[in-house]
């Protein structure tokens, strides 16, 4: 957990290659540590590494199946990437997860309009 934690700061200071490395040493310590797999992922997502921070993403939801912020952010990704069709199907999961946050809504009807959601 402080390894995780270190790496939140470090990501907050735009340290982004520390972060990782921290978030990295949290998952060595903890392989089925979903919030470090997340924050490992937004990283790599800042650092336009989309293919690697959608498999984080999809190992953070693997571990814990609900986790609506990264189910959400991994939708984000693949549209980044050009695979709305994908996203869709990931935002009808996070409907499915979290049906009541405005935002499943907005991410989901902005995908399916063929808008860029964030």
């Amino acid at each position: 957990m402080v390894y995780n934690n270190l790496g939140t700061v470090l990501k907050d200071q735009g340290a982004l290659d520390k972060a990782l490395a921290a978030f990295d040493n949290a998952i060595a310590l903890k392989a089925d540590y979903a919030e470090a797999f997340y924050n490992r992922a937004t990283v790599l997502q800042q650092l336009t590494r989309l293919e690697e921070a959608l498999a984080a993403y999809a190992h953070a939801i693997e571990l814990r199946k609900d986790y609506a912020d990264a189910i959400n952010n991994a939708g984000i990704v693949l549209q980044e990437m050009g695979r709305a069709g994908e996203a869709v199907d990931l935002y009808r999961r996070l409907i499915a997860v979290d049906a009541g946050s405005r935002r499943c809504l907005q991410q989901y009807g902005n995908s399916v309009a063929g808008g860029r959601a964030r």
